[in-house]
């Protein structure tokens, strides 16, 4: 089994990155057959959801370059840890749009998330 851990923040200087590295670091110790990815939303340049066509109809094929990127790195995870700051006592819009852009990649797949407040 392979899972992603997603930091879903892209704010400069954020805890985010520090916090999903100590989830890394935690799964590290777990015994098993699984491996462990962080992966950074920050990395993917993901735009605001504009495709007139529902992500979920797409099927994994999007007009869209950037999007099709995070679509084929999400792609090759069975499941997936979220670890995002609270904003205003909700997640940031980008690690909303981030989950919204895609739709076949995440069903029928286990999720836990992690929050965290500012430090």
């Amino acid at each position: 089994m392979k899972i992603a851990i997603i930091s879903g923040s892209i704010r400069e200087g954020q805890a985010t990155e520090g916090v999903a590295g100590y989830v890394a670091q935690l799964a590290a110790q777990r015994a098993g057959e699984v491996t462990y990815e962080l992966v950074n939303i920050k990395d993917f340049d993901i735009p605001l959801l504009t495709s007139p066509v529902v992500p979920a109809a797409a099927n994994g094929q999007y007009d869209d370059p950037a999007i099709q990127r995070w679509s084929d790195k999400i792609s090759e995870f069975d499941a997936f840890i979220f670890v995002t700051p609270e904003y205003n006592h909700g997640v940031p819009g980008v690690f909303k749009n981030a989950v919204d852009a895609l739709g076949v990649e995440w069903m029928n797949k286990p999720v836990a998330f992690v929050g965290h407040g500012s430090i």
